[in-house]
């Protein structure tokens, strides 16, 4: 109805706009579906309720601002990662599962000695931040995995775009995006992959 531009100030809506919120949709249709139909992540969280479910909708909702912001703008905002880390934090009460909060300590401080010793070049202090939070969604071993993940995937993109010609070699790429990305196949995937790992080098 709006011809593709805005109510007010008549300019073209970016594209970025609906695709979000489509995305948002999608996103929040699919984890209901998840959790009212597969019993396992309803026992691998410890609980299940509707507050369960929207603690999911806010942690992915969240996970998705700092995706395409940290792709866009290279920038991990404070006022997303912060209030999700705070609601991690208060989730670990409900359920007593401290070892979550171990999984994010020890990931945050990993991820703050690499910022400190690429003298904050090869990393910024919002990948340590958010390191913390996917320690406190995910816990152990799955951090693990998410975060092999994550450098795995990251190492594979940046030496694609230089032998295109994209990138030269020592330009930073956004980590956020692979971050993410780790996080969301190590929370549905990643204890499959932990056990499949452990068979095979033992």
């Amino acid at each position: 109805m709006l011809g593709g531009k805005c109510r007010y100030c008549h300019r073209p809506i970016n594209l970025q706009y609906p695709l979000v919120e489509f995305l948002t949709a999608v996103e929040f249709i699919w984890l209901y579906w998840l959790l009212s139909r597969f019993a396992f992540f309803a026992r691998a969280e410890g609980f299940y309720s509707f507050i369960l479910l929207l603690y999911w909708l806010y942690i992915f909702s969240s996970l998705l601002v700092i995706f395409i912001t940290d792709f866009k703008a290279g920038i991990i905002p404070d006022w997303v990662v912060l209030p999700a880390i705070l609601i991690s934090f208060l989730r670990l009460f409900e359920s007593n599962r401290w070892q979550f909060f171990l999984a994010g300590f020890g990931s945050g401080l990993f991820f703050y000695f690499l910022y400190l010793i690429t003298q904050k070049r090869g990393l910024g202090f919002g990948d340590v931040k958010l390191a913390f939070l996917m320690g406190l969604f995910l816990g152990y071993p799955q951090i693990l995995t998410a975060l092999f993940l994550a450098f795995l995937t990251g190492a594979v993109t940046a030496v694609i775009l230089i032998m295109l010609g994209k990138k030269r070699f020592g330009q930073t790429l956004p980590f956020g995006p692979f971050l993410v990305l780790g996080t969301i196949i190590a929370k549905f995937w990643g204890e499959m992959m932990w056990q499949w790992y452990w068979r095979l080098i033992t």
